[in-house]
Parts: structure tokens; C-alpha cells; sequence
């Protein structure tokens, strides 16, 4: 039986997080100048743009090991992250074992059933996994988890790696409003 192209992908993705893992490539303890890095994409500006108090309901989407999880759940009323690779999703447990209001997901996003919806959902630095066939079924999917209040914004870097130049770049600022994508 051939497998399609979306399982190929999917496999390979998993593939390459899990050995990143198994290589201990874990970027919540990341040197001082890779975390400065990376907060270029999604630093402390894009975790204040949450505006989050304490009693919102998050979903991450790509959790990995919990860079930025870290950062946001005691931020939040609720944690909920996902991700596609077993191993990233237990070293994501593990860098969050203290917290108490998370629920760890080990899946594929656009194939999940939440059963509830979300006040803020972000994801940083998936989407390039996205085959762009599936990427307005995932905002889609993204739109319907969304509660009426609330906003999902998702960051990518470009090819050429500078933040200020994103390749794809979802924000819905409230649920029903117009989903911008930009491509250059």
C-alpha cells in the first residue's frame, strides 16, 4: 500500500524531532544568546501581544520541548500544547513537571479533536511543516477552536531567516475576521 504524501511528511517531521531529542537538542535550556535569538521570532513582545492574565485557556500548536510554553503557562488559566513527535512531548513533560494547569497532547493538529475551545492559540515555527494543499485547513480548523473572544496569531521565519520578513503569516485578531496570509 503506498503511503500518501501528507504520511511521508508527517513521518519525516517526526523523524527529525525525535532525534533532535535523542541528541539532547533541547531548546528551553539553550544558551543565553540562542534563547536572544530566537525571542526575534517570538520574545517577550509576541507573549505580551497575548495579553494574557491568568485566567485564559492556551493552546500551542508545535509545543516541542516547550521553549515558549515555559514562558506562557504561568501566564495562563489553562495550558494545552500539541505536538507530532513523542519525544519532544516528553521532554516537553518533563520541562513542565511543576505546573499543574497543562495538558500535553501527542498528535497531528489538523487531525485532533480538542472538544472545547481556546481564548489564545499560537504556534511559532510550524507551519513550515504545513503542505500549503493543508494550510487553509489548519487556519480553518485553528478558526473553529478559537471562542469568540478570542485571537490565534502563528509567526514563521522566511527562507532567508529574517523575522521581520515572513514567508506565511496567519493572524486572526477575532473570530470571523478576515484571516490575512502574507507570502513575500
Amino acid at each position: 500500500m503506498m503511503r500518501s504524501d501528507k504520511s511521508r511528511n508527517r513521518e519525516h517531521i517526526i523523524q527529525h524531532y525525535d532525534l533532535l531529542i535523542e541528541e539532547n537538542n533541547d531548546p528551553v535550556h539553550d544558551p543565553e544568546p540562542l534563547k536572544e535569538y530566537m525571542d526575534q521570532w517570538d520574545g517577550q513582545a509576541f507573549i505580551d501581544r497575548m495579553q494574557l492574565d491568568g485566567t485564559q485557556s492556551v493552546l500551542e500548536i508545535g509545543v516541542g520541548t516547550g521553549r515558549l510554553a515555559v514562558r506562557i503557562v504561568p501566564l495562563c488559566g489553562l495550558f494545552c500544547g500539541i505536538d507530532i513527535s513523542p519525544k519532544t512531548i516528553y521532554r516537553t513533560k518533563e520541562n513542565l513537571k511543576k505546573s499543574k494547569n497543562t495538558a500535553l497532547l501527542c498528535g497531528d493538529f489538523l487531525d485532533y479533536d480538542f472538544g472545547c475551545r481556546f481564548d489564545v492559540i499560537y504556534s511559532s515555527l510550524t507551519f513550515m511543516h504545513i503542505a500549503d494543499k493543508h494550510k487553509q485547513k489548519a487556519v480553518i480548523r485553528i478558526a473553529d477552536w478559537i471562542k469568540p473572544s478570542g485571537w490565534s496569531c502563528d509567526i514563521r521565519a522566511s527562507e532567508e531567516g529574517l523575522p521581520n520578513h515572513p514567508v506565511f503569516c496567519c493572524i486572526i485578531l477575532q473570530r470571523g475576521f478576515y484571516v490575512h496570509f502574507r507570502t513575500s
